[in-house]
């Protein structure tokens, strides 16, 4: 009926991401964008790309994002990865010091969520897991923490506890789509894993592993 409905094509994009409809996804949140040059739509579109695997794309809207908006710490953590997606482990890890820094400012669970991402990236498990944990105290019930549970154990190498955090995380909402990112290809020598990315046959990095 509106076509061109800002807040429509919001949760449409949302709705294509989720169900690894990459192309509409993007579409969508570019021509929302095009309607509203904010942190939130470059962050969107920037996301969009990382999980089609574009990177550079990916990587250039992230900066946007973080300069329109530099105290947010999912902003940057985002930047940070696709810093380390293109290979750019200098500049991915001085970000994820940032995040590790802005987020310390504030215990709540989101920045702690995206504290023990960084931590785990940079290869520090263990302030990685305690600040897991407390955000699992926090929010139990959060989706996005059990994401986050499920990367930081796959970065770890505690992998039958990721595809406990994967089952949970799916089964709240998240989609089959970020777990394709690159940090969870070793998964795929499990089948648990292997099954649940070939849902997605075109995209799925476990094509031919199973």
């Amino acid at each position: 009926i509106s076509p061109n409905d800002y807040l429509a094509n919001q949760l449409m994009a949302a709705a294509a991401l989720s169900e690894a409809d990459l192309e509409t996804a993007i579409s969508l949140f570019t021509a929302n964008l095009a309607e509203e040059q904010s942190s939130l739509n470059y962050n969107n579109l920037s996301v969009s790309h990382m999980l089609a695997e574009n990177y550079e794309e990916a990587l250039l809207y992230s900066k946007k994002a973080v300069k329109l908006n530099p105290s947010n710490s999912l902003w940057l953590l985002n930047l940070a990865d696709a810093e380390k997606l293109l290979g750019n482990t200098n500049k991915a890890e001085k970000h994820y010091l940032e995040v590790i820094k802005l987020g310390s400012e504030t215990d709540n669970w989101s920045n702690l969520r995206n504290i023990s991402q960084a931590y785990a990236q940079i290869g520090d498990y263990l302030p990685a897991i305690k600040s897991l944990e407390k955000a699992q105290l926090m929010a139990p019930e959060n989706a996005e923490v059990a994401f986050s549970a499920a990367l930081v154990y796959t970065l770890a190498q505690e992998y039958h506890s990721a595809l406990v955090q994967i089952e949970r995380a799916s089964d709240m909402g998240i989609g089959v789509i970020w777990f394709n990112l690159p940090w969870f290809k070793d998964l795929c020598e499990f089948p648990e894993y292997a099954d649940l990315m070939n849902q997605v046959k075109t995209i799925s990095q476990c094509l031919n592993k199973t």
